[in-house]
């Protein structure tokens, strides 16, 4: 029977988190954050609070549209590396 692996105080050793999984929490995490993203538009588009307000709430909105563009870009690049390792070489 093989013996649990321990983290040196006793509690279960975790297992680092594989690329699928780092992957399927961005996309999570994006998801999330374009939720916020709109319904932060949605209030701006509705005008309902003071202009300080909708300083607050612009600036969280241009700093979920970053993250969500720097999350999306890195998408972009493992694509772009994945569909580079697909190309056949020509050997003409």
């Amino acid at each position: 029977m093989k013996k649990a692996q321990t983290n040196g105080n006793g509690a279960p050793r975790r297992e680092a988190p594989t690329g699928k999984w780092n992957m399927a929490q961005k996309t999570k995490n994006l998801e999330q954050k374009l939720a916020e993203l709109e319904k932060i538009i949605n209030l701006l588009e509705k005008n309902e609070f003071d202009l300080d307000e909708n300083i607050k709430n612009f600036e969280k909105g241009a700093q979920l549209y970053k993250e969500c563009k720097s999350i999306l870009g890195l998408a972009e690049k493992k694509i772009k590396k994945l569909t580079d390792s697909l190309k056949e070489e020509n050997f003409d």
